[in-house]
């Protein structure tokens, strides 16, 4: 029987990564308001930096590029852009 040795290489936490603002990790709500006003989507913050938030959501399909958010807290209403999305999760700059 032969047996190999794998080396698996210590990961850097922070390589790879391309934001410019460390996040935080959260657990809190956030209220996305998209359609001028005229939809709005529940959403769990998982992570939280001043440019940038991860949210989870039941399901991302419809939500536009671009919308408000509000994080349960804070009545500040912060226009963002989706940067990436899955199924169930998306990450939006915040301006």
């Amino acid at each position: 029987m032969t047996h190999y040795a794998t080396h698996v290489p210590e990961r850097d936490s922070r390589a790879g990564e391309r934001r410019a603002a460390r996040r935080q990790r959260a657990l809190k709500g956030a209220r996305l308001v998209f359609n001028c006003g005229q939809s709005v989507a529940d959403a769990v913050v998982r992570d939280v930096s001043e440019a940038g938030v991860r949210l989870r959501l039941g399901d991302t399909v419809g939500i536009p590029r671009d919308c408000m958010v509000a994080m349960t807290g804070s009545e500040r209403m912060r226009p963002g852009r989706v940067v990436w999305r899955t199924s169930t999760e998306m990450g939006l700059s915040l301006r």
